[in-house]
């Protein structure tokens, strides 16, 4: 049973290296170098950039996104070697010296009335890396969310300035253990147990903006600041404090040109404002989407790492996939981890509903009654 325990401690986002940890992903995002806060829309705005709220229109709801991620067929088969080779676990974790094994799944749901939104999500990351064959010793660093939020976004200035805020209450549960060769020869199932116990529910709120100026192209500058004054978890009876959210703050510049048979998108993001010590490198997003009838192709650069992605829209049903880079080391091109990810997603919409239409006829109705009265 201790090593049913090992994989649940696993259930992780791992931070390996100097990794810059994404609490939310988007694949259309990734597909393009994950720069997206000013073409963020829809369910995906709220991950992103809460003012692209302001661009819902009537009844939509998201029925279903699920996000799965790995970084290579390997990672499978290692994991699977984990539970059939159960007996013999040390010697399967000889082969993983130094190569990061990471997966990934999201779940989400959300309703919109207008450009009002709520919804939830639920995340959970898989992953570890094992070090130093000589005196081999194992890091994790992990947290599973579980989440509600609520979102609003409006026009100030109509065609010219949208924002939008975020407001989420979130149950996290995390721990981060470096295990040591005396756990792994005998795999001490209190030491491990210990570092999971961190476990706490947090609110948090984010915000964006919109510039956006005329032309045939578009152009919008856009700011997105997430988990405001950080996000602390409370304690959850005796366990230890998980880790907070820390507060990002993210500037980007898009364009957009309709050339009728097919739209093209550029994009430009420059992440982690107020982040001291990420190199610059890690901070430079950029990517472009092709969108076409039915099928929509991107590309970009992610922390200097080539970015590729396409989506295949069937009405109700959208299929998204995109391969992206990651940094595991200090700076660009020190240490890549190459990851995949696949999307499936339900959504109903009917636009001809309007909300505030809606209201403002009941209110001249009882108005009207008010007067014959």
């Amino acid at each position: 049973m201790k090593y049913w325990f090992v994989f649940f401690l696993f259930i992780s986002l791992p931070c390996f290296g100097d990794e810059i940890v994404e609490e939310n992903i988007s694949v259309n995002a990734l597909g393009m170098g994950n720069a997206y806060l000013a073409h963020s829309r829809g369910h995906d705005a709220i991950f992103y950039n809460p003012a692209g709220l302001a661009n819902l229109h009537g009844l939509q709801w998201h029925l279903m996104g699920l996000n799965l991620g790995i970084n290579g067929l390997d990672s499978y088969k290692e994991y699977s070697d984990m539970f059939n080779n159960s007996n013999d676990l040390p010697s399967v974790l000889n082969q993983l010296y130094g190569r990061p094994v990471w997966t990934r799944a999201d779940l989400q749901s959300s309703f919109s009335i207008g450009s009002f939104i709520f919804g939830g999500y639920a995340r959970g990351n898989l992953g570890f890396t094992l070090l130093n064959p000589a005196l081999p010793n194992l890091t994790s660093n992990y947290f599973a969310d579980y989440a509600l939020f609520a979102g609003w976004g409006t026009e100030v200035i109509p065609s010219w300035f949208d924002f939008g805020f975020v407001v989420k209450r979130i149950t996290r549960l995390a721990g981060g253990v470096q295990i040591g060769a005396s756990s792994l020869a005998y795999l001490d199932s209190n030491v491990l147990q210990d570092a999971a116990k961190k476990q706490g529910t947090g609110y948090g709120l984010d915000w964006g903006a919109k510039l956006k100026f005329p032309g045939s192209w578009h152009p919008t500058i856009s700011f997105a600041w997430q988990d405001v004054g950080d996000t602390s978890y409370s304690l959850s009876a005796d366990t230890p404090q998980p880790m907070s959210s820390k507060s990002r703050m993210h500037v980007g510049l898009g364009m957009e040109k309709d050339f009728t048979v097919f739209v093209l998108r550029p994009a430009f993001d420059f992440r982690y404002l107020n982040s001291s010590g990420v190199q610059v490198g890690k901070q430079v997003h950029a990517g472009v989407e092709l969108e076409l009838p039915i099928v929509s192709l991107r590309g970009g650069f992610n922390q200097g790492y080539y970015t590729a992605g396409v989506s295949f829209d069937f009405w109700v049903l959208r299929l998204d996939a995109a391969t992206y880079g990651v940094e595991l080391g200090e700076y660009p091109g020190q240490q890549e981890d190459r990851r995949y990810v696949i999307q499936i997603s339900t959504d109903f919409g009917f636009d001809g509903f309007d909300f505030s239409k809606m209201f403002s006829m009941n209110r001249a109705r009882r108005a009207h009654l008010k007067q014959r009265r």
